[in-house]
């Protein structure tokens, strides 16, 4: 006769994993802190775990807490801290704990019930006169739902299955009245059971080993519930049954010792992050922003390395999870800690740079040039050595910066476009100077010249400078018709009309050849040798921009080249005007 036992159970298998309701070991080796961080991890699993395990958790806790407050501890304050947070995980287990409970209880109820009126309709169904096939058919109807029902309440649960059971028995009895039927039943319970095997059959060739061991453990109910067979028939039955679900356990085993291959290469791989992770660590800190991106995108890169992993095995992953966030907190702390000395840095660079600003406005109105012009300089040296600033005003502060420069240096060419309009006039004034040189030299008159020698002498000196690029020309020019009217001054007589200038010139740099050279001739000869010098310096500042007049230390020695040989010129200059007075005087 086929009998309903909810006490059987499957037999435990080597397949069977702990899960978070049972504790893995004494926990008391772990610090408060330890305590709190496994709290969390088991409250982020699927599973909740057992209130036994968390209630040990906090009395643990207390007892740390309790013993560091004895011993004066310096982990005290961080305790405090501690105890939020666990207060704050108890809190949140307790909420789910009652939807738990909760869940069940109703559930149970529930099973309660319907198992209640399951028993009075199969009471009342035996008692009835119906046609025993109606009877039959109905009962195995009951007896499904009564198994699908779920469990009952603990308190309900003995005496609701041995009334099932006694009413299970009077439905057998009344069965075995009739063979026929009898034998319908094994031929049912035939069916149901190779029905089951095709199903085990299927779940061998299953992808996932896990569900497939799953899903068999509905079908070992199933099949345990089911009435028996024929006699002949039992052995190769159960033959089948059992190599099936050895099969399927097979299966299951070897997923989990290939699970834990793959976990161990999974530790290795989070073990070598954070190995690279504390090298990162115990080398030199980065010393600028740039370096600090690139070993925060190398962290990026880690973490995100990290989420592609697999787990490891429970105990190993919780361990290298903490090693993992231990190291990127060390990271971030000691990079926020170079960020707040970074913003202090550049608080002060710009503070600098702002006094910089205002001496740069304060000289932007100068007219003493040169002067003017170092000074900026050398304010543009000071800028360069100062760090950065933060970004969001960098351009902008760099902009208030170059704007008395530009302001300087515009002015500063206009006034030279200024300059070069009195070079011009300077030159007509020289070439006047030059014609009334040739016609004084036309009249071959000694005594205008001596009158008038000294006074445009003076006047070309009086009249400045001209272009530069006319500048030798115009000079040798001049040179030429001095030494000329000057020559006839010495020698005390005038120059003969029908002889050339140009012949006479010849004729007089023969005589002089033969002479030593006067101061005056020496000097001269100098004076000829630093204007072209000065040409050449005054041509390569004229090749630069304004703009560059700004930064470059190399242009700045030239300028300082350029307005020396303009006062050594200047000084041999005179210097030759009183010599050539001197030698008209005598």
């Amino acid at each position: 006769m086929e009998t309903l036992n909810n006490s059987q159970t499957p037999e435990p298998t080597a397949q069977t994993q702990p899960t978070s309701k049972q504790p893995s070991g004494s926990l008391a080796h772990l610090s408060a802190t330890e305590l709190v961080e496994h709290l969390a991890i088991l409250l982020q699993q699927e599973e909740l775990p057992e209130r036994k395990s968390v209630d040990g958790i906090k009395l643990l806790f207390y007892k740390k807490k309790e013993t560091a407050l004895v011993q004066q501890s310096d982990q005290a304050e961080n305790l405090e801290i501690q105890e939020t947070r666990l207060n704050d995980l108890l809190a949140t287990f307790k909420a789910l704990d009652r939807k738990r409970t909760q869940a069940i209880e109703e559930a149970q109820q529930a099973a309660l019930e319907l198992k209640g009126k399951l028993i009075n309709e199969l009471e009342a169904l035996l008692e009835s006169a119906e046609d025993f096939g109606k009877i039959y058919a109905r009962y195995h109807e009951l007896r499904e739902q009564w198994q699908a029902a779920g469990e009952v309440p603990a308190q309900h649960s003995g005496e609701m299955s041995k009334r099932f059971l006694a009413l299970q028995d009077r439905f057998y009895d009344l069965k075995s009245i009739n063979e026929e039927l009898r034998e319908y039943d094994f031929k049912k319970n035939l069916e149901a059971r190779q029905a089951i095997l095709e199903k085990l059959r299927e779940l061998t060739q299953m992808e996932d080993p896990i569900q497939a061991l799953r899903s068999m453990q509905s079908y070992i109910k199933q099949w345990e519930h089911i009435g028996p067979v024929a006699k002949e028939l039992r052995t190769e039955i159960h033959n089948a049954y059992k190599e099936l679900t050895g099969t399927i356990y097979k299966r299951h085993q070897e997923h989990f010792d290939q699970k834990k291959v793959v976990e161990q290469e999974n530790l290795r791989a989070k073990e070598e992050i954070c190995t690279e992770i504390e090298q990162m660590l115990m080398g030199a800190l980065p010393t600028s922003v740039k370096l600090w991106e690139q070993h925060t995108q190398r962290i990026h890169e880690l973490q995100e390395k990290w989420r592609t992993i697999g787990y490891a095995s429970k105990k190993e992953n919780d361990n290298v999870y903490r090693r993992f966030r231990a190291a990127l907190d060390v990271f971030f702390r000691d990079k926020g800690e170079f960020y707040d000395r970074h913003r202090k840095e550049q608080a002060e660079n710009l503070r600098l740079k702002r006094e910089l600003i205002d001496k740069a406005i304060a000289l932007k109105d100068r007219t003493d040039w040169q002067r003017a012009a170092n000074e900026l300089k050398a304010l543009q040296e000071e800028w360069s050595k100062i760090g950065s600033v933060p970004n969001r005003v960098s351009k902008k502060i760099w902009e208030e910066f170059r704007a008395p420069f530009d302001y300087f240096f515009d002015r500063r060419k206009a006034i030279e476009g200024n300059k070069r309009q009195e070079e011009h006039d300077h030159l007509v004034a020289k070439k006047a100077i030059i014609e009334r040189l040739r016609a004084l030299a036309a009249e071959n008159d000694l005594a205008l010249l001596r009158r008038e020698l000294p006074e445009l002498n003076k006047a070309w000196q009086e009249a400045g400078h001209v272009p530069y690029f006319r500048k030798e020309r115009i000079q040798a020019e001049y040179k030429a018709l001095l030494d000329e009217l000057y020559g006839r001054l010495r020698n005390g007589r005038p120059q003969r009309r029908d002889h050339s200038r140009g012949t006479s010139g010849e004729g007089h740099s023969s005589r002089r050849a033969s002479e030593p050279l006067s101061e005056r001739q020496k000097l001269q000869h100098q004076l000829d040798r630093l204007s072209q010098e000065l040409n050449v310096y005054e041509r390569n500042i004229s090749s630069l921009s304004i703009s560059s007049l700004s930064g470059s230390d190399l242009l700045k020695e030239v300028e300082d080249k350029r307005d020396q040989l303009r006062e050594e010129i200047e000084h041999l200059s005179e210097r030759i005007a009183q010599l050539r007075d001197q030698e008209l005087k005598d």
